[in-house]
């Protein structure tokens, strides 16, 4: 599922209510695949 909307529908506390083990986020994944999180993520 992803959530999409504008400013302040709601997504991030639908997202809070799940699970951290079933969220997916872009950030934590650049940061497994890159030996250099900070660097990429300032991209």
């Amino acid at each position: 599922m992803v959530l999409i909307g504008p400013s302040g529908a709601g997504k991030s506390t639908l997202a809070r209510t799940w699970p951290a083990s079933q969220v997916l986020s872009l950030d934590a994944l650049r940061e497994v695949v890159s030996d250099d999180f900070p660097v990429k993520s300032a991209c």
